[in-house]
């Protein structure tokens, strides 16, 4: 299992390989709400929130 933090989910390239990575089945990945939240609300300290997508299956608590 892998936590993935909003640093390696804000990049659109890095979190798409990650995603990809976790979804052929070679680790599990995870995040919570908390993690989420800077990136949708634009304060990550990079330029403005993303969406995130509803078929991301990672969320835990």
């Amino acid at each position: 299992m892998v936590l993935f933090d909003a640093n390696v989910l804000y990049p659109n390239a890095l979190r798409d390989l990650l995603l990809r990575i976790a979804q052929s089945g070679f680790v599990q990945a995870k995040w919570t709400d908390e993690i989420l939240d800077p990136m949708s609300s634009g304060t990550s300290g990079r330029t403005g929130p993303i969406s995130t997508p509803a078929s991301w299956t990672g969320r835990g608590s």
